[in-house]
């Protein structure tokens, strides 16, 4: 017995000699933080390998990440695959998405499958390398490659917000091994085996455990019954919820029963929740209501315990067959359904959607009412027309930038300049937002000032690439590869994103940044 494997049996072990209750398991790093909306968009390198585009509201070609923050989200959620067919969710392919992630300013959450293909309630298969290994050997398997891999992201310098141990683990993982109906321990086990590998990389990364079927609290309670019973830890307990597939109910019952079994995750193992994954049809005529439900319920979760909702894959669109992406594939542009996610901070409308297939074009105008989470609309915004805040400026993440007169929230253009909406700035955790200036917008805050220089290598990414710089004027001169996507090339904007011609465009020296 290898001495990981004794560390992981003798820990579980004592946890039930002890007879600890879950609550002591699972205390920890529970800090508050924003409620999170987010995206699975795993698919996306592939599908602009095989040459997939996506349109924003407005029928533009735009970088899929600006569009999602637009809509309101501030994460994104990404599968890894151990040695995959073409190479695609592997750990190499999960970096480069996960760089884009972090350029964009989106929180990451990391979700292993502990398989070569798809890891889901219906196949828990084993990568092909692991085959014949012993239960030892596999352990150590879990605990290596997830280390692995952590580590290579940490060495690329993103620090992902939680990750998760296994995908729809409805009779555990790495069958026949760690099948739970027949041997729960050595699937608590191989959860352990995870999860301390997490922690050693990313002490701070919470962990995740997540089942299908949100709405099952009879699967719920015997899964997590029976990890606690072996001594598992975990910090979150994730679900995925597509309530139109729910048998035997109509969406609102699904939603429903949903909250109430995330109450009870809440009170029964003092733990954290979220709906990892949600989707509906994309020509669904309740698609926006649906979802604005579930990330309504989910926010109504006990004592501020739901931490957020994630929507899988949304920007797929006549591909592999999956008809419950939130992209017209009519159009390549975002249904309704993505409205949602800005509607999300105060529930949504559950009476109020308009179909989801044929109107596809709906702006984000709504975003003031989105919650301070999504406050990273970073794309060209609300157009406006005169100075910019006086005495105050926008301090955005270490650099200021002018705080807009007459639009509230997004970004917008003033004087010629790139400005910020208030309710967007102080969306910013502290110290970060709204800072006076005293007659000078180059000056920081002190509050500010202090914090920024720490701040400046992990957020310069962030703001170089979703900001828009300081000039406009006429037509731009070429175009840019932008991770695979073509937008014209500014002629007067120096840096970051502009606005020439009507159209965006990027500045020479962020398109030779990548």
């Amino acid at each position: 017995m290898n001495r990981q494997n004794s560390s992981i049996r003798s820990s579980a072990t004592r946890w039930i000699a002890a007879g600890l209750t879950l609550g002591l398991l699972t205390l920890g790093s529970m800090g508050a933080a924003a409620f999170t909306k987010g995206a699975d968009i795993s698919w996306l390198t592939e599908m602009e390998a095989s040459n997939y585009r996506f349109n924003n509201d407005q029928g533009y070609e735009q970088d899929i990440f600006s569009i999602l923050k637009d809509h309101g989200m501030d994460s994104i959620r990404l599968r890894v695959w151990v040695n995959p067919n073409g190479g695609w969710n592997n750990t190499a392919d999960t970096i480069a998405k996960a760089r884009r992630a972090q350029a964009a300013g989106m929180r990451l959450l990391i979700d292993f499958h502990y398989s070569d293909s798809w890891a889901d309630p219906g196949q828990q298969n084993k990568p092909s390398a692991w085959r014949s290994y012993s239960f030892d050997e596999l352990t150590t398997a879990v605990w290596q490659h997830t280390r692995d891999s952590l580590t290579a992201l940490k060495n690329a310098g993103i620090t992902p917000e939680w990750v998760q141990v296994g995908n729809e683990t409805n009779n555990g993982m790495l069958w026949e091994d760690g099948r739970a109906s027949e041997n729960m321990r050595n699937f608590a086990w191989l959860v352990n085996s995870g999860y301390d590998a997490v922690k050693e990389v990313f002490p701070s990364a919470k962990v995740v455990v997540h089942i299908s079927n949100c709405h099952d609290n009879g699967l719920f309670r015997w899964i997590f019954d029976g990890l606690r019973d072996n001594g598992a830890a975990w910090d979150v307990v994730g679900a995925s919820s597509y309530p139109t597939h729910a048998e035997n109910m109509d969406w609102r019952t699904a939603n429903s029963r949903c909250l109430s079994n995330l109450n009870d995750m809440v009170s029964r193992y003092n733990t954290e929740v979220m709906v990892a994954e949600v989707g509906v049809p994309w020509d669904h005529s309740e698609g926006k209501a649906i979802v604005a439900d579930v990330i309504s319920k989910v926010r109504q979760v006990n004592s501020g315990r739901g931490i957020g909702v994630f929507y899988w894959e949304p920007q797929s669109y006549d591909w592999k067959g999956y008809s419950m992406g939130a992209w017209n594939p009519n159009t390549h542009r975002p249904t309704t359904i993505m409205d949602a996610f800005l509607e999300g901070s105060s529930g949504g409308s559950s009476s109020s959607s308009s179909s989801s297939s044929s109107s596809s074009s709906s702006s984000s105008s709504s975003s003031s009412s989105s919650s301070s989470s999504s406050s990273s609309s970073s794309s060209s915004s609300t157009s406006s027309s005169s100075g910019a805040g006086g005495n105050e400026a926008c301090n955005w993440y270490g650099r200021n930038y002018p705080l807009c007169n007459n639009s509230s929230s997004g970004w917008g253009w003033e004087n010629s300049q790139s400005c910020i909406g208030r309710s967007t700035c102080n969306g910013q955790p502290a110290p970060y937002g709204v800072v006076s200036t005293g007659g000078s917008s180059s000056s920081s805050s002190s509050s500010s000032s202090s914090s920024s220089s720490s701040t400046s290598s992990s957020s310069s990414s962030s703001s170089s690439s979703s900001s828009s710089s300081s000039s406009s004027s006429s037509s731009g001169g070429g175009t840019c590869n932008w991770y695979g996507t073509s937008y014209p090339m500014c002629e007067t904007t120096q840096s970051g994103w502009g606005w020439e011609n009507s159209r965006s465009c990027i500045a020479p020296s962020t398109c030779s940044s990548q």
